[in-house]
């Protein structure tokens, strides 16, 4: 049997962090194969989405660039067809639902159930956008249409 390849862009300046989350996704799933790639600051991220095909971004909303929901909102507007999850370490649930309204997919605490909710939650914004984008385009036809 196959794995599928998911091409993840994680943007975070913690080390400790990017390696938390690169192991529990390389350690979950046996039906699909995560190849991630980090960006430590939004203008390296941005810099790697311009070039890179990602099917999805793991977002800290605290770079040494960017702060709160300007990364969100610079993220999702630079390619609004990539999911984004937000990674916080501070549960806010006026800004998650801000992030959300921005164009993010998810917001997940990194708290101690993090690791265990990290490979759900990327599974269900890459599946929110293969059942949205039939929806998108025919929005976007119909927009178009005199």
């Amino acid at each position: 049997m196959s794995t599928a390849k998911i091409d993840i862009l994680l943007v975070d300046d913690d080390l400790a962090d990017r390696r938390l989350v690169k192991s529990a996704l390389l350690k979950s799933s046996q039906t699909m194969e995560f190849v991630v790639q980090t960006a430590a600051s939004l203008a390296e991220a941005l810099k790697l989405m311009a070039k890179t095909r990602f099917d999805l971004v793991l977002l800290d909303l605290m770079l040494p660039d960017s702060q709160g929901l300007q990364t969100v909102d610079e993220i999702c507007l630079s390619s609004p067809h990539i999911p984004v999850v937000v990674l916080a370490d501070l549960a806010d649930e006026d800004m998650a639902a801000r992030a959300i309204k921005m164009g993010a997919g998810d917001y997940l605490i990194k708290d101690g159930h993090f690791q265990s909710l990290l490979t759900r939650t990327v599974c269900d914004a890459l599946e929110a956008r293969t059942t949205e984008q039939p929806f998108r385009r025919a929005k976007e036809q119909t927009a178009s249409v005199p």
